[in-house]
Protein backbone atom coordinates (compact mmCIF):
# COMPACT_ATOMS: atom_id res chain seq x y z
CA UNK A 1 0.00 0.00 0.00
CA UNK A 2 1.31 3.47 -0.87
CA UNK A 3 2.21 5.92 1.88
CA UNK A 4 -0.24 8.51 0.56
CA UNK A 5 -3.10 5.99 0.66
CA UNK A 6 -2.24 5.05 4.24
CA UNK A 7 -2.20 8.72 5.26
CA UNK A 8 -5.60 9.35 3.67
CA UNK A 9 -7.05 6.26 5.38
CA UNK A 10 -5.65 7.49 8.71
CA UNK A 11 -7.33 10.87 8.24
CA UNK A 12 -10.66 9.33 7.23
CA UNK A 13 -10.59 6.92 10.18
CA UNK A 14 -9.60 9.73 12.54
CA UNK A 15 -12.52 11.87 11.40
CA UNK A 16 -14.89 8.90 11.75
CA UNK A 17 -13.67 8.17 15.28
CA UNK A 18 -13.99 11.86 16.14
CA UNK A 19 -17.56 11.85 14.84
CA UNK A 20 -18.48 8.78 16.88
CA UNK A 21 -17.00 10.31 20.04
CA UNK A 22 -18.81 13.62 19.50
CA UNK A 23 -22.07 11.76 18.90
CA UNK A 24 -21.49 9.75 22.09
CA UNK A 25 -20.84 13.01 23.95
CA UNK A 26 -24.12 14.54 22.75
CA UNK A 27 -26.03 11.39 23.71
CA UNK A 28 -24.44 11.05 27.14
CA UNK A 29 -23.40 14.63 27.98
CA UNK A 30 -20.17 13.17 29.38
CA UNK A 31 -17.33 15.67 29.66
CA UNK A 32 -14.86 12.76 29.54
CA UNK A 33 -16.16 11.79 26.10
CA UNK A 34 -15.92 15.41 24.94
CA UNK A 35 -12.33 15.56 26.15
CA UNK A 36 -11.53 12.32 24.35
CA UNK A 37 -13.19 13.60 21.18
CA UNK A 38 -11.19 16.82 21.27
CA UNK A 39 -8.01 14.82 21.72
CA UNK A 40 -8.90 13.05 18.46
CA UNK A 41 -8.38 16.36 16.69
CA UNK A 42 -4.68 16.10 17.53
CA UNK A 43 -4.59 12.67 15.89
CA UNK A 44 -6.31 14.03 12.78
CA UNK A 45 -3.81 16.90 12.62
CA UNK A 46 -0.92 14.45 12.99
CA UNK A 47 -2.32 12.38 10.12
CA UNK A 48 -2.65 15.56 8.08
CA UNK A 49 1.00 16.36 8.77
CA UNK A 50 1.90 12.84 7.67
CA UNK A 51 -0.04 13.28 4.40
CA UNK A 52 1.61 16.65 3.79
CA UNK A 53 5.11 15.26 4.37
CA UNK A 54 4.47 12.27 2.11
CA UNK A 55 3.21 14.56 -0.67
CA UNK A 56 6.25 16.85 -0.34
CA UNK A 57 8.69 13.93 -0.18
CA UNK A 58 7.40 12.67 -3.54
CA UNK A 59 8.47 15.88 -5.29
CA UNK A 60 11.29 15.58 -7.81
CA UNK A 61 14.71 17.05 -7.01
CA UNK A 62 15.09 20.74 -7.84
CA UNK A 63 17.82 23.37 -7.68
CA UNK A 64 17.37 23.83 -3.91
CA UNK A 65 17.04 20.12 -3.14
CA UNK A 66 19.44 18.25 -5.42
CA UNK A 67 18.78 14.91 -3.73
CA UNK A 68 15.02 15.27 -3.43
CA UNK A 69 12.66 16.11 -0.61
CA UNK A 70 12.61 12.83 1.35
CA UNK A 71 14.09 14.43 4.50
CA UNK A 72 10.74 16.03 5.28
CA UNK A 73 9.50 12.62 6.38
CA UNK A 74 12.21 12.57 9.05
CA UNK A 75 11.21 16.06 10.18
CA UNK A 76 7.57 15.01 10.32
CA UNK A 77 8.48 11.92 12.38
CA UNK A 78 10.50 14.04 14.80
CA UNK A 79 7.54 16.40 15.21
CA UNK A 80 5.20 13.47 15.90
CA UNK A 81 7.56 12.13 18.57
CA UNK A 82 7.93 15.58 20.12
CA UNK A 83 4.14 15.87 20.33
CA UNK A 84 3.88 12.49 22.08
CA UNK A 85 6.62 13.41 24.54
CA UNK A 86 4.97 16.79 25.23
CA UNK A 87 1.64 15.08 25.96
CA UNK A 88 3.32 12.70 28.42
CA UNK A 89 5.08 15.66 30.05
CA UNK A 90 1.74 17.50 30.40
CA UNK A 91 0.27 14.46 32.14
CA UNK A 92 3.09 14.63 34.70
CA UNK A 93 4.98 11.57 33.48
CA UNK A 94 8.74 11.63 33.83
CA UNK A 95 10.73 11.92 30.63
CA UNK A 96 13.37 9.31 29.91
CA UNK A 97 16.85 9.95 28.54
CA UNK A 98 15.62 8.59 25.21
CA UNK A 99 12.82 11.18 25.18
CA UNK A 100 15.31 13.98 25.76
CA UNK A 101 17.58 12.64 23.01
CA UNK A 102 14.64 12.66 20.56
CA UNK A 103 13.84 16.25 21.48
CA UNK A 104 17.49 17.21 21.09
CA UNK A 105 17.75 15.58 17.65
CA UNK A 106 14.59 17.41 16.60
CA UNK A 107 16.26 20.68 17.63
CA UNK A 108 13.72 21.35 20.37
CA UNK A 109 16.26 21.40 23.23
Amino acid sequence: MEKKTVAIIAIVCGVAIFGIKILAYFLSNSVALLSDALESIVNIAASGLMLFSVCVSERAPDSDHKYGHQKIEDISTAQEEANKIFERFKKGEKLSTEDLMILQKAGLL
